[in-house]
């Protein structure tokens, strides 16, 4: 056990700086692609089963602003946000579908692994100093977003959210977000 826990703890880290430099490389396409906006908010999409995300951008124009807790001021889930890393392969990828094909424990606690993971890589991509805009990121939302998740999934996505971003927008997200 000790062994695969190594090893566990290596891909682990190894996902954690591959979706820092993801995100760093996707919000930099982002930012070339819509500079000329106000970006609110930078999503790593998947789902359940953990499966190697997609990355989504949204504007002012597609939440409005991150600010209160206004139900209404929630618009839309990132899947349809304005923008999106199509066609980018992402180093996490590989690391993932890795950390898939040996699952030691149960489907839940290894989908958590995962997440976990990514979100360590949206904590160091942010601590980078790399997700800034034209707004303070106090009105930025960085997030691991699972579509339709299972209730252990949607808890997680609320805590993930209060871990990496500064409160006002924890608080507006788990005050609008339409999981709860």
């Amino acid at each position: 056990m000790g062994l695969f826990s190594k090893k566990s703890s290596s891909a682990s880290s190894r996902l954690a700086d591959a979706v820092a430099a993801d995100a760093a490389e996707a919000f930099a396409r982002f930012v070339a692609d819509r500079g000329d906006h106000s970006i609110v908010a930078l999503a790593l999409c998947s789902v359940d089963d953990a499966v190697a995300p997609y990355i989504m951008g949204a504007t002012l124009d597609d939440i409005g602003p991150i600010e209160g807790t206004d139900e209404t001021s929630w618009r839309t889930d990132p899947a349809d946000w304005s923008w999106n890393d199509e066609g980018h392969e992402y180093r996490c990828a590989a690391i993932i579908d890795e950390m898939l094909e040996h699952q030691p424990e149960s489907f839940e606690k290894h989908g958590r692994d995962i997440f976990e993971g990514i979100v360590e890589g949206l904590k160091k991509f942010d601590a980078s100093g790399k997700f800034k805009g034209k707004l303070p990121r106090e009105q930025m939302l960085l997030v691991l977003w699972i579509n339709d998740p299972a209730e252990n999934n949607s808890k997680g996505v609320m805590k993930w959210v209060g871990q990496m971003n500064p409160k006002p927008v924890a608080t507006w997200f788990n005050a609008v977000y339409s999981y709860r």
